[in-house]
């Protein structure tokens, strides 16, 4: 068989794999890079070494799908860090907008790590299913990180109503 037949006999892969991490946001693109990653393993499949062509394109596809949420996560943590550090060195903001960013820099950093990817994927739009399986965390972990943040960020949003001094 040409690998075009393979391609489409296998697509229904892809769209399970979308479906099982309840992807919503870009989902073109990741049934395009899994499309990708198909071909490329379809090319490499060699049948002394595996029993089911199925199998091992799910076992795969679902690895490089893993992998993709982890350049993602981890990508948003760089470019968060780069935000926070262009606010501590930026000059040109008024005093109080200067100050306001200042102080929730400093917050930002009295989350730990989970807290603060919770944070970012949070802000990014995801739900909270979709962080968990991100995350690979329990919902009652996820939702204990989400108390964590709000407990340790509310008196900066007192601060930013006004409520405060």
């Amino acid at each position: 068989m040409n690998i075009e037949t393979l391609i489409i006999r296998h697509q229904g892969i892809i769209y399970a794999l979308l479906k099982r991490y309840n992807i919503k946001y870009d989902i073109d693109e990741y049934a395009q890079l899994l499309s990708i990653k198909m071909w490329s393993l379809l090319r490499q499949f060699d049948t002394s070494i595996h029993n089911s062509m199925s199998g091992y394109l799910f076992q795969r596809l679902n690895y490089y799908l893993i992998d993709l949420f982890r350049k993602k996560s981890k990508v948003l943590e760089e470019s968060n860090q780069a935000i926070i550090s262009d606010i501590k060195d930026t000059s040109d903001y008024s005093d109080y907008n200067y100050l306001t960013q200042l102080i929730a820099s400093e917050y930002y950093l009295l989350l730990n790590d989970y807290e603060r990817m919770w944070l970012n994927l949070k802000l990014c739009g995801y739900k909270q299913f979709e962080i968990q399986t991100l995350m690979k965390k329990s919902a009652t972990t996820i939702r204990k990180y989400q108390m964590q943040v709000r407990h340790k960020l509310a008196p900066l949003k007192h601060f930013l109503k006004g409520e405060m001094s």
